[in-house]
């Protein structure tokens, strides 16, 4: 512990990497035209500010309805 699953709603295991911005011209522009990165990056964000600066993350508390599938082992 802490674990962590988090599955996107139609998501497979690339959704995960950066293969999901290939072609576009700029993270900022992946992140506009791709929730399902934004939103990766959001969770990805939130665990490093929690694990790692020690800082609450509301997000890792409660799953997002773009998640099929959600649970978290403080």
């Amino acid at each position: 512990p802490p674990k962590y699953f988090a599955k996107l709603r139609g998501g497979n295991h690339f959704i995960w990497t950066n293969l999901q911005c290939a072609g576009m011209a700029t993270v900022s522009a992946c992140l506009r035209m791709r929730p399902e990165a934004a939103l990766v990056n959001r969770y990805a964000i939130a665990f490093l500010d929690r694990h790692l600066k020690d800082r609450p993350q509301p997000i890792l508390e409660a799953p997002s309805p773009a998640l099929s599938t959600y649970a978290h082992q403080p």
